[in-house]
């Protein structure tokens, strides 16, 4: 129902309609002529419809009809197995199921040929090859006891072209085996001989077939024994190839093939032999090398959170794992975020990938532990695993790290197990110590892009949670720090700095002298462009305002208001405007070499770099370059060891690795407070 505002409301609707009408009504009638008016057009329409319709008749005359037809499938077998080496029809169903579409494509052409005879109109192919000056190859496949799978022997319509006019010379050249690049035929591999056929004579050569022998009669290779080349003439030269596949049964060994062509008239080619190199079937194995579970909430794994499963997936067989599938499941009231299966190409031996898999609970979820559920599938669907890879509900883990891991594929394979964590990670030397005055604040400012807008994931410090946790462990299991006496900040905003920093001042204040005191900071640092003062970056500050950021001079003061025993302070940052991929100053377009002032106290610190130089990452080790040697020595160690020989030893392995691993320079200092200068060089952590 509609409703009219005026007259002029309907004339307009009514001429639309018209309009569109005409329009239809135009195109349907050109539409009818199109054939007719555009000859080219009619052609191709007519042979996409043929080429349609021989598609759907193909494929319900042989394709499918093969798959489907058990019995004659079955027979099929039993009449060619001996002859064409197939083997055991279950483990080779798909190359015999080929070749019996091969014979029933041939059968079914060779019954539509009784019922509609072909006739060639011989005078006006002779006048086309001779205005073309060339000779064609008409042939067409007539009989049909064929036993052989590929055997398309072919007669000629017209007998008399059998008895040669003159002679030909069949020569053949230009023989390859190909593959799949090893030149090796491995088990369950599709190849080819291939190579080029001739006519250096006058005549033509007829009906050429090539006949092909395994002199050794390897078990697992599957050939046919007899494959139709057909016609060809003087002059002509015929690029030609024979499939050689193999199964699972193949072994180890060398084999020989022989290749005879073969002319109806006995002008055959000289014959050939091929030697090849067989390899057994290589198996892979696919295996969870690695697992980590990390969370974005103070690196806890919370109820109604999401969490990221990481996981390495390996092939520590010595053969490719293909069509890799990599499934999920999780347990009652857990559920995965976006997808639960992931596909992979393929995996060579000692190759690995890492996929991430994120989820949530809801609040019914029961249990104290979470396990997740892995299966790994290939195409053989046997060379896999499924294993349950489980974490612990408010189990403090790493924030959310994404990580690929590139490996090579060598002939002589070392399987060497890939992992998420760095060899720091793990052996952690637990010393028994614990000591009640020793305190530790730990932060770690890796995600700065999900607490500010215009800022890409570039700006992140890579490996900063993971450098600050591990850090933690080693406070905890080796120098001491009593789990209670750690302040623990992952992407610590300026509030919570700015809390942790008073906490620590009034923990030193209330010790009475006691406290030793370790500081550790991962994260961006900058100076201010005017005054050069150094300060850290919380994650919620900007680079282009640093006004709410941390002064470093704030964090010695506060440090050094009361008496204490001993400050050692780690940073894993530079304040130049860098960082460990972009620094958040790079939008201003400055480098700036921070001012340097005279420290007052007892305090020991360890910078990652000087001056102008970068804090950068060790991305093989998953931690910061100087996180990273710093903690190598602590294990090697047990952390017994003099703040002297910890800084000789940063100075070298960082000055040169670094070069190494990122081609820039990286050189470590340690700078101190007054009370320090002469006696810093026999302090421990321990």
């Amino acid at each position: 129902q509609m409703t009219f505002r005026s007259p002029t409301d309907v004339i307009e609707i009514m001429k639309g309609i018209y309009k569109t009408w005409v329009e239809e009504n135009v195109i349907s009638f050109e539409d009818a002529l199109l054939e007719k008016k555009y000859v080219e057009f009619a052609n191709l329409y007519r042979e996409y419809r043929d080429g349609i319709l021989l598609y759907d008749l193909t494929n319900i005359e042989v394709w499918n009809k093969a798959e489907k037809d058990q019995d004659g499938l079955n027979s099929f077998y039993k009449s060619n197995k001996g002859k064409n080496n197939y083997g055991d029809l279950n483990k080779n169903r798909e190359a015999i199921i080929k070749d019996y579409q091969n014979y029933l494509e041939r059968e079914w052409i060779n019954t539509l040929m009784k019922k509609y005879p072909v006739k060639i109109n011989e005078s006006l192919l002779a006048e086309f090859e001779k205005k073309y000056d060339t000779r064609l190859n008409y042939t067409i496949s007539t009989k049909k006891d064929d036993p052989n799978l590929n055997k398309n022997t072919k007669s000629n319509i017209n007998k008399d072209q059998q008895n040669p006019k003159a002679p030909p010379i069949v020569i053949v050249s230009g023989i390859e085996f190909v593959d799949n690049g090893n030149k090796i035929l491995d088990a369950d591999e599709k190849s080819q001989i291939n190579f080029i056929i001739t006519n250096k004579g006058k005549g033509m050569a007829y009906n050429l077939i090539a006949q092909i022998q395994d002199k050794n009669s390897s078990p697992g290779i599957m050939f046919s024994r007899e494959l139709e080349i057909g016609n060809v003439a003087a002059g002509q030269e015929l690029k030609f190839s024979v499939p050689i596949s193999s199964s699972m049964e193949l072994k180890t060994a060398k084999t020989e093939f022989e290749i005879i062509i073969k002319e109806s008239n006995g002008f055959d080619a000289d014959p050939f032999q091929i030697s090849l190199m067989t390899q057994a079937f290589k198996t892979p194995k696919l295996t969870v090398s690695d697992y980590k579970y990390t969370s974005n909430e103070d690196g806890k794994i919370k109820l109604g959170q999401p969490v990221t499963l990481n996981i390495v997936i390996q092939n520590i067989g010595q053969g490719e794992a293909k069509d890799i599938n990599v499934s999920f499941e999780n347990p009652e009231n857990v559920f995965p975020t976006n997808e639960v299966s992931f596909k992979i190409n393929s995996l060579h031996p000692n190759d690995s990938k890492s996929i991430n898999y994120e989820f949530f609970t809801n609040k019914r979820y029961v249990g104290n532990d979470i396990a997740i559920k892995v299966s790994l599938t290939e195409s053989f669907n046997k060379f896999g695993e499924v294993k349950s890879l489980v974490v612990s509900l408010e189990k403090h883990v790493t924030k959310t790290q994404k990580i690929n891991i590139d490996s090579e594929y060598d002939k002589q394979v070392q399987i060497e197990k890939a992992s998420l964590t760095s060899d720091v990670d793990k052996n952690i030397p637990y010393t028994g110590v614990v000591d009640e005055n020793k305190f530790a604040l730990i932060i770690g400012n890796e995600d700065y892009k999900s607490f500010q807008q215009g800022i890409s994931t570039e700006m992140n410090v890579e490996f900063a949670n993971n450098d600050a946790t591990v850090f933690k462990e080693y406070c905890l299991k080796t120098i001491g720090v009593p789990e209670n006496n750690i302040t623990f900040i992952l992407n610590g905003t300026a509030g919570k700095i700015s809390q942790a920093i008073n906490k620590i001042n009034g923990i030193i204040s209330a010790t009475n002298g006691k406290a030793k005191i370790i500081v550790y900071y991962a994260g961006h640092g900058l100076p201010d462009e005017k005054t050069k003062e150094p300060y850290l970056i919380p994650v919620d500050v900007s680079g282009n305002d640093i006004s709410s950021a941390i002064k470093l001079s704030f964090l010695y003061s506060k440090l050094t208001e009361f008496p204490s025993k001993q400050i050692t302070i780690f940073l894993d940052a530079c304040f130049s405007g860098g960082g460990r991929d972009a620094g958040l100053i790079s939008a201003r377009g400055v480098k700036v070499v921070p001012k340097s002032d005279l420290i007052k106290g007892n305090i020991v610190v360890f910078t990652a770099c000087s001056g102008d130089e970068f804090s950068l990452p060790w991305k093989d080790k998953y931690h910061g370059m100087f996180t990273y040697f710093l903690l190598k020595k602590l294990q090697e160690t047990n952390g017994d060891i003099l703040y002297s020989e910890l800084s000789t030893s940063l100075k070298d392995k960082i000055g040169l690795e670094s070069v190494r691993a990122n081609n820039k320079k990286q050189n470590p200092q340690v700078l101190l407070g007054i009370e320090t200068t002469e006696v810093w060089g026999k302090f421990k952590l321990k």
